[in-house]
């Protein structure tokens, strides 16, 4: 029987305004990404996760719902628009 393994995402990208819920986000998953050798980044608005998008290296990204001006929802709408292939 074929086992297929899943491949852990390389680089995660933590869409938060509130640096409380940030540290929280970070420190449950730093086990995980240090284990699996993952880059874990952390930005506080919408403009600065559509700065990113262009990164090759991004392939995860966790977005609160709420930001400052803007939504998640707009965040995933733009990485739509985009055609990225990028789970959010």
């Amino acid at each position: 029987m074929n086992q297929t393994t899943k491949k852990c995402p390389g680089h995660i990208l933590i869409v938060e305004d509130d640096a409380d819920h940030a540290l929280l986000i970070k420190s449950s998953l730093s086990p995980w990404t240090k284990q699996n050798k993952i880059k874990m980044e952390i930005v506080t608005s919408l403009e600065s996760a559509l700065e990113k998008l262009s990164s090759s290296s991004l392939e995860l990204i966790l977005t609160d719902y709420r930001l400052p001006g803007k939504s998640g929802l707009e965040l995933m709408a733009e990485i739509k628009n985009r055609k990225l292939n990028l789970p959010v």
